[in-house]
């Protein structure tokens, strides 16, 4: 198939957030089909990827929108009827883009990974399409209003609203649809009665992220994420403010470290305490994971699969959450993860796992053993490349199938 390939963010390099997926969706299907991949840049060094993207595809369309203008564009749509998650993601140059792909090379099928891409085919009805929600972006606008105070949480209220009815629109508006998770399928499915959605959960490189036979430290702890991203920026000072000191308490030697690119100035300001090491970009995760004790991800905005939880998880490193980040993920706890919600709680895991080498490495087993059994790019994957298959062929997927589409 001639597949035309919408994200909203450069797919490379895979090494965080919805990178990831979109990469590995990317190589799996460049093997038997031709891509035509259409995304925006938001920074200009992500420009000089550009050509090892064209290795898998046979055609890249993008421009970079300055990050700056594309918030103010944002902003003049607040009294309108569009979420101002919209004019953040549109380009006309883009759009040119797009309709001469539509044009001139012969699709047959058109692929939107994230919800904010769906604008630009909304209004295409000769070919199939197929979007993948990967989440509900709106429900995460909810949750951003319960975390903040008026007049942000009025907005982002609102902002909920309206994805919520962009949700819909676009549910309509194509011939199937793809979440990332039961969980995610269920709530759609609490606002579109009739949706149609298969689940294809992420993978995880099993090879890259693997237990190491190295020594940990075993009075450090890291979280990993990119720190320029709400929700993260949320899930740190939540931690350092509200279960940090706990720790510290029991063993003021403890390390905390931050592991992840452009963190905010709020996160920056951390520094100044001695048991906190903010890394900010660096080239390899991994050596931050292998060293930890234990990786903790305090989430209290999430929605989706958590990748960072599952790399953790893979490398056996075990993982203390709260009950957002296992949403989705669902691992056995006190087995496979720990979740808590309560401070002292969560402070009590860490430290036991600080403590008990026997149940560290228990529990970083079976975790390791979870994934391997339920989030397998290759077995993920061939499933996914079956929905759109399907999709191209018949206008539609079977109603019964190994991941629960409907």
């Amino acid at each position: 198939m001639n597949i035309l390939f919408l994200c909203h963010k450069i797919p490379f390099p895979p090494n965080k957030g919805d990178r990831i997926p979109t990469f590995y969706r990317i190589e799996y299907l460049a093997k038997r089909h031709n891509l035509h991949l259409v995304f925006p840049c938001y920074y200009k060094e992500e420009m000089d990827h550009l050509e090892k993207l064209r290795k898998y595809s046979a055609s890249v369309d993008t421009v970079y929108i300055n990050p700056t203008l594309a918030k103010a564009k944002s902003l003049a749509s607040l009294m309108s009827y569009k979420p101002l998650t919209l004019p953040f993601f549109y380009s006309s140059k883009l759009n040119d883009m797009v309709q001469k792909r539509i044009l001139h090379d012969g699709i047959d099928l058109i692929y939107v990974f994230s919800s904010s891409m769906g604008q630009y085919v909304a209004d295409i009805h000769n070919i199939r399409k197929v979007m993948d929600f990967v989440d509900a972006d709106s429900h995460k606008w909810f949750q951003y209003s319960l975390h903040t105070v008026p007049p942000l949480s009025w907005v982002y209220y609102l902002e909920w609203k309206k994805m919520q009815r962009y949700e819909q629109k676009m549910a309509r508006c194509f011939d199937h649809t793809i979440s990332i998770s039961t969980d995610e399928k269920e709530l759609f499915r609490s606002f579109i009665k009739d949706i149609k959605m298969s689940v294809v959960p992420n993978g995880v490189n099993l090879e890259y992220f693997k237990p190491q036979n190295e020594p940990f430290e075993p009075k450090r702890i890291v979280f990993v994420g990119a720190m320029d991203y709400h929700a993260n920026v949320d899930a740190v000072l939540y931690f350092y403010r509200k279960i940090f000191p706990i720790i510290k308490d029991k063993e003021p030697d403890v390390e905390f470290y931050i592991v992840g690119s452009r963190p905010s100035p709020s996160i920056l300001k951390l520094r100044k305490d001695k048991n906190v090491v903010v890394t900010e970009y660096v080239d390899d995760v991994r050596e931050y994971l292998n060293k930890a004790c234990a990786a903790v991800v305090p989430l209290r905005i999430a929605r989706g699969l958590q990748n960072k939880i599952l790399e953790a998880m893979s490398a056996g490193v075990p993982v203390v959450t709260t009950s957002k980040g296992n949403e989705g993920i669902n691992a056995k706890i006190g087995q496979e993860i720990f979740v808590e919600d309560n401070p002292l709680l969560f402070a009590k895991s860490v430290l036991t796992l600080m403590d008990d080498v026997q149940l560290r490495n228990s529990v970083a087993k079976n975790a390791r053993v979870f994934v391997e059994n339920n989030f397998n790019w290759e077995s993920n994957l061939k499933y996914f490349e079956e929905i759109l298959v399907g999709v191209y062929r018949h206008g539609c997927f079977p109603t019964l199938g190994p991941r629960g589409d409907e």
